[in-house]
């Protein structure tokens, strides 16, 4: 009801059917249950001066107000982990010494600190992976590759690769600084030096190639972008080469011969040195993949281990030559297990153990953490070495 209006047809003492003319109420159920009101005076009575002082402060569009909106995002809810902590009283001036809290403290302080960090871990990869996924397919996006790389998935690989070394910096580290120093031992001046399969470089020391050969080309299927950037910008002393090191991604029969292109073999016997790191047991993949849809088990193996023998045979064809690979496999304390074919080898002039992957990072903690056992090589042509062949 409104200011300065009286309605008799609604009776303060009389329960109306019917809200007074001119109120916004609902209609007054006239079998409702009765309370007894203990205190003097009527119910529900409004008084004439109240109901103007509110008629005046209202707004004639207070149903039309439309919220106003700053920013629009996406949200993700996130379940925070319960957990066990010690609080302490809202009121209390000093701290009071309780029994047994301080023992409790020292037995597990250690033990919630490495919860704590876990539940912040697990929080963080929560909100920072859809973050990744985005930035990994803006990089998709606009990454220069071929079809083929980009329909083969060789693309995606190659980025996955490095936002996995990312995750795996810190188990990664001695095994790049060994794959590092090794190179730098064994590599010594030059003119041209070739990179095979050098992907993001992570296990290449170029300041040490940059100082040493006045030349550098970089070979694989597909450049991460910003090898291509870094290409741009070095005066013309690195040079980007996108061929497939396998030979293999064109034939669609593994029985038939591998060849590499002829324009990338020429390049490779002008090189004075090559390098090959980490990429003889991931050169074969993309072609095994295509294999295994159509053929046996048998003939796609006997195919890798052609990829793989015609790989050490370029590079026992170069002047020098050095191969970094990894040759086993093992998860947890499991047997290792091996991951070249039926592939001759010289014995190896250094080996390490590369901790790949933690349990968390492929999914599969009954098996425990991933590692690899690493060997490197060296190869000059006209040294004679004693091959030791690798079974599957």
């Amino acid at each position: 009801m409104g200011g300065l209006q009286n309605d008799s047809w609604s009776h303060s003492c009389i329960v109306g059917i019917l809200p007074s003319t001119g109120a916004e109420a609902p209609f007054v159920a006239g079998f409702q249950s009765w309370k007894l009101i203990l205190r003097s005076g009527r119910g529900e009575i409004v008084p004439l001066l109240a109901g103007k002082l509110q008629e005046g402060i209202r707004h004639d569009g207070t149903h039309r107000v439309h919220a106003g909106v700053s920013v629009a995002c996406v949200a993700m809810a996130i379940t925070v982990v319960s957990c066990q902590w010690f609080v302490a009283a809202g009121l209390q001036i000093a701290s009071q010494n309780i029994s047994c809290h301080g023992k409790q403290l020292r037995d597990h302080s250690g033990q919630f600190q490495i919860q704590k960090l876990r539940r912040a871990d697990s929080r963080m990869r929560i909100v920072l992976e859809p973050l990744l996924m985005i930035l990994e397919l803006l990089e998709w996006c606009l990454t220069p590759a071929s079809l083929r790389a980009r329909t083969n998935g060789l693309l995606a690989e190659q980025i996955a690769i490095r936002h996995r070394a990312n995750r795996c910096r810190s188990s990664w580290q001695s095994h790049l600084q060994s794959c590092k120093s090794f190179l730098t031992r064994q590599l010594s001046s030059g003119n041209h030096v070739a990179v095979l399969g050098s992907g993001h470089l992570r296990d290449i020391d170029l300041r040490h190639l940059k100082n040493n050969f006045s030349r550098i080309t970089l070979i694989d299927v597909v450049h991460p972008l910003e090898v291509q950037i870094l290409s741009l910008f070095s005066g013309g002393r690195i040079k980007l080469c996108s061929s497939d090191l396998s030979g293999a991604l064109q034939l669609k029969d593994p029985s038939l011969p591998i060849a590499l292109d002829q324009n990338l073999r020429s390049l490779l016997e002008s090189a004075d040195a090559l390098v090959s790191s980490c990429l003889l047991t991931q050169l074969a993949l993309p072609a095994s993949h295509l294999w295994g849809k159509r053929f046996n088990s048998a003939l796609v193996d006997a195919g890798v281990a052609r990829i793989q023998q015609n790989h050490i045979e370029l590079l026992e064809s170069a002047s020098t030559a050095v191969l970094i690979t990894d040759t086993a496999q093992r998860y947890g304390h499991h047997e290792w297990s091996p991951l070249l074919g039926e592939v001759g080898l010289p014995a190896p002039a250094d080996r390490w153990i590369w901790d790949i992957a933690p349990a968390e990072e492929h999914g599969l903690k009954g098996l425990g953490a991933e590692q690899r056992s690493v060997e490197a090589f060296v190869f000059t042509k006209h040294a004679q070495t004693t091959k030791i062949f690798a079974h599957s």
